[in-house]
């Protein structure tokens, strides 16, 4: 018969290299004592790695984890059947507005708010109004969370990126998403669509 690590190492080697796992997604294969031993003999052998409690990778090799922050949190979340929405400095970086290397990850979620600590990274998920899973556009979503984080008006640079970023995006969709924005944001942006220059 066998052993629960052995069929653990089986299922685990049906994924493709990269996969976050997580543990109790394992208990089908014996208990739940059984199974954290299984992981932890894994874990000692290298063929798995600890990214927090309960999470490991199923690594492409010991020198290149290959896994970001963001696909780590969108699993976790596809896990918990949540949402998550990326803030602040993560949806510039996604804009492409800010080049600032980030070790704090924080998303808005309608799921469980909840911190993971990942070597020198933190993925953190608050809980969002139900107001901000209402847009209708990602992009627009990350113009107007970038912007909260900004406390000064943005520079010409940035004035021209928002304007292409707005330009491809549906006039429809940017109507109904601006209405969902704060005001300050929302005037700002209505006065970017009718600049011209």
């Amino acid at each position: 018969m066998r052993s629960v690590q052995d069929t653990i190492i089986q299922s685990i080697r049906a994924r493709k290299k990269g996969a976050v796992l997580f543990m109790d997604a394992f208990d089908k294969f014996g208990s739940s004592e059984a199974v954290r031993q299984a992981f932890s003999r894994l874990q000692k052998s290298e063929f798995i790695i600890r990214l927090a409690k309960g999470i490991y990778l199923y690594p492409f090799d010991k020198e290149n984890l290959r896994v970001s922050m963001e696909q780590i949190a969108r699993e976790v979340a596809a896990r918990d059947k949540a949402h998550i929405l990326p803030t602040g400095i993560y949806a510039q970086h996604r804009l492409g507005l800010s080049t600032q290397v980030q070790t704090n990850w924080v998303y808005i979620t309608d799921g469980t708010p909840r911190t993971l600590n990942i070597g020198g990274n933190t993925i953190k998920f608050k809980k969002g109004v139900a107001k901000n899973f209402a847009y209708k556009s990602e992009m627009i979503y990350l113009i107007v969370a970038a912007l909260r984080e900004m406390y000064d008006l943005p520079n010409e640079q940035i004035n021209r990126k928002l304007k292409e970023l707005l330009k491809a995006e549906r006039s429809k969709l940017i109507k109904h998403d601006l209405a969902l924005a704060p005001k300050r944001i929302r005037v700002y942006l209505q006065n970017l669509l009718n600049d011209e220059n």
